[in-house]
């Protein structure tokens, strides 16, 4: 007796909203720097996912420290995701003062049994600050004949906790002999 094997009609898949987590923590950020996530939003199903609206950005905190990338543009009318595809959701976490930050990303979708997405966003900041490191601190060329030209390397390094601004670069005095 020999089995052969049938294969009935394919079931489609409506609009399938799936994103990897609802819950994004930036952790510890120094004050005045930026943390960035990257969401994708994918719709695993068979037909286009579409939103009312693009993502909504609420931000709970005194001072808006979350932003979202404009890949979703507040224009765009009823943005969506084709089938079998995904969209990225950027959100970037900047604190403006020591904080703790909190916040939510709405995304109201015709998925049929996850219309309505919340990803809860939070972060934390603290003021830092630069923190330069010379090597080497003391730079010898030797015996340099009147003519001729020496080359030393010195490394500048910030090892400091938040981003150092370099606003001029000199070398000696206004006799120096060094370039």
């Amino acid at each position: 007796l020999g089995l052969a094997a049938c294969q009935g009609p394919t079931e489609r898949i409506p609009q399938d909203i799936h994103i990897a987590t609802d819950f994004v923590d930036f952790g510890l950020v120094p004050t005045g720097s930026s943390s960035t996530v990257t969401l994708k939003v994918h719709n695993a199903g068979d037909a286009p996912l579409r939103f009312s609206i693009p993502p909504t950005l609420v931000d709970e905190s005194n001072n808006p420290s979350f932003t979202l990338a404009a890949e979703w543009a507040e224009g765009e009318e009823n943005p969506q995701i084709p089938e079998r595809s995904y969209r990225e959701l950027v959100i970037e976490y900047t604190p403006a003062a020591q904080e703790e930050a909190y916040g939510s990303i709405l995304l109201y979708s015709n998925d049929p049994d996850e219309a309505n997405q919340v990803i809860i966003l939070q972060g934390s900041s603290f003021v830092g600050s630069p923190q330069v490191s010379v090597t080497p601190h003391l730079v010898e060329f030797g015996f340099v004949a009147a003519g001729n030209t020496a080359t030393e390397t010195v490394e500048i390094w910030n090892i400091g906790d938040v981003p150092v601004d370099v606003i001029d670069v000199s070398v000696g005095g206004s006799e120096s002999p060094f370039e």
